[in-house]
């Protein structure tokens, strides 16, 4: 589940992916202005998804969604400081 980078084909409901494409980057974590709004707004929706991920999956399954949902802030700066 790990990211592939914003690209036209993926489908992105928080409009990371269109925002990338305005701006001529091809993973938000390299844009110029990351950590901006669209961003900000995308990780505080999807950890809105948590409490319901957790009730219903599996341990195995939630924390698979966990390292690619919930902690992709945390990994897009771990892949930032490489």
């Amino acid at each position: 589940m790990g990211c592939t980078g914003c690209r036209p084909e993926n489908r992105c409901r928080y409009r990371v992916a269109a925002y990338a494409q305005r701006h001529k980057v091809s993973h938000c974590s390299v844009c110029p202005e990351y950590l901006c709004g669209t961003l900000l707004d995308a990780f505080e929706q999807t950890a809105r998804f948590e409490p319901a991920c957790r009730a219903v999956c599996s341990p195995e399954e939630y924390d698979l969604i966990d390292r690619a949902f919930f902690q992709k802030r945390k990994n897009l700066e771990a892949a930032a400081s490489l």
